[in-house]
């Protein structure tokens, strides 16, 4: 029997693939200064919203991002996305010719020549490009099967992918990965409109996403939601599970940007009073680490720079941001830490793991619950932003799941509230911190319409814990289910 979303096997090029395709386009050029970053994405999704199938897509990118330049002339970028000779000569010699009319680079910006040590990558697993042409689509149902014998509205997300990238050029640098990634994401809503639940789970492997548990904790937030209530905004304790923590964590990356911190002075780790910024110094609790590692086995990433432009395939290493509170290291993109002294150099942590220190005991949501007098429990936040970049503010919302504990015991379900506070500041007043874990953090489309890579899906991993914070600040309640 034919399965009703059947489509051609999904696959990706191989790095040999890329390869051979990077060293063709080398060969058909003279320039003295060839870089090439090439990716081949595959794409395995399916959308539903308001109980229906909306869309089911398989598709595949691939994308040749190339820098031209000849002596100390200023380079030029260009992307294409063809692979036959005639079209890629043509367009390699009217790049050249574009390349030899530029004017003099006044800080030429030349790939650093020292020996690169990768670490091994752990991100890809075949068992999630075989869901791809299969198993993804036969969670669909098992997804949807218990809300709907409940009559929940309904929206989900089921995706997975594959990608295989390389760096190029000629002056030496030649590094290729491949990741996988896989999603899951169920959103439902009481019939009346009031009260609903989220659930999801990501991993790189697709073996670890169980759509039955995924099911089970949507529905019975949705159910527990029902019928919320106003209650009174202000400072109060909050109980942050890990689908909530997630969404703050991610909006903090940029404050470790080395050149924003020093040079921008736009980030909460610049002290404008010492006219330094804050390493060596505690800027959290105690109680926290936060950490980055291409090998998390929770997570991981490829282990070098994996974005366009002349940083892509510089390797990157293990990272120590946070230690027991104290801001350790910023990330020095190559040229800037060159020219600062600094070693190694590292990207922004986009995928960063947020744990308890060693030696700290983690403490169980429920157990937060039960020994929490009077608090709210917020399930998720969305529509998070940073307001303001020097303090590290943030605003959104409360969704899928907010609720009043008094003690210790949950209550009643609570209407949603808007939130205004910082991380930088609220992760000083730690009450109790969880068990890390990768968390989902929801489809970003990806095209023109959101041209940054890292913002779109597949997001790099985040790994965060279940928080209990002091004076957490509800600013007020907000018209959102």
């Amino acid at each position: 029997m034919t399965h009703p979303l059947e489509r051609p096997p999904t696959t990706v090029l191989s790095p040999d693939d890329l390869g051979a395709l990077g060293h063709r386009i080398l060969s058909f050029t003279a320039a003295d200064v060839t870089s090439l970053g090439i990716s081949h994405v595959a794409r395995a999704t399916v959308r539903v919203s308001h109980d229906r199938l909306r869309t089911s897509n398989d598709g595949d990118e691939l994308f040749i991002n190339a820098n031209t330049k000849f002596g100390q002339k200023a380079g030029v970028w260009w992307r294409v996305n063809r692979t036959d000779d005639t079209g890629l000569r043509e367009l390699v010699a009217f790049m050249e010719r574009m390349a030899r009319e530029q004017p003099g680079d006044p800080a030429p910006r030349e790939m650093p020549l020292a020996p690169r040590t990768y670490l091994p990558q752990t991100v890809w697993f075949d068992q999630t490009v075989d869901a791809m042409n299969g198993a993804l689509y036969d969670a669909v149902p098992t997804l949807l099967e218990a809300g709907r014998r409940v009559k929940l509205h309904q929206a989900a997300f089921i995706g997975a992918s594959a990608r295989s990238v390389l760096y190029l050029d000629k002056q030496g640098l030649n590094i290729a990965g491949r990741a996988t990634d896989a999603e899951l994401t169920l959103t439902e809503w009481n019939r009346d409109g009031e009260g609903s639940g989220w659930a999801g789970a990501s991993a790189r492997d697709w073996r670890q996403l169980d759509a039955t548990a995924i099911a089970d904790s949507c529905q019975e937030l949705t159910l527990r939601s029902a019928h919320p209530v106003a209650f009174e905004p202000g400072r109060r304790v909050a109980i942050l599970g890990p689908a909530a923590v997630v969404q703050l964590v991610r909006a903090m990356a940029y404050a470790w940007g080395a050149y924003e911190t020093i040079v921008q002075k736009t980030t909460p780790f610049w002290d404008p009073t010492t006219r330094h910024a804050k390493l060596g110094r505690r800027v959290m609790s105690d109680t926290i680490t936060i950490t980055s590692h291409p090998n998390d086995p929770d997570g991981g990433y490829l282990p070098f720079f994996d974005y366009n432009g002349y940083r892509g395939g510089m390797p990157l290493t293990p990272m120590t941001w946070i230690e027991r509170g104290v801001l350790k290291h910023l990330a020095f993109d190559p040229d800037y830490a060159a020219s600062m002294g600094v070693v190694p150099a590292n990207d922004i942590p986009f995928s960063m793991r947020l744990s308890a220190s060693d030696g700290v005991p983690t403490v169980p949501l429920d157990d937060m619950i039960a020994v929490c007098k009077e608090g709210i429990y917020v399930n998720r936040f969305s529509n998070v932003e940073v307001t303001d970049s020097i303090s590290g503010m943030m605003t959104g919302v409360t969704r899928d799941g907010c609720f009043l504990v008094q003690h210790g015991k949950i209550t009643k379900a609570l209407k949603n509230f808007r939130f205004s506070d910082s991380p930088f500041l609220f992760l000083n007043r730690i009450e109790a911190i969880g068990r890390s874990r990768r968390t989902a953090l929801g489809y970003a489309p990806p095209g023109p319409g959101n041209p940054r890579s890292w913002e779109q899906w597949p997001l790099e991993p985040i790994i965060v814990p279940p928080l209990m914070v002091n004076d957490f600040n509800f600013s007020g309640l907000a018209a959102a289910v």
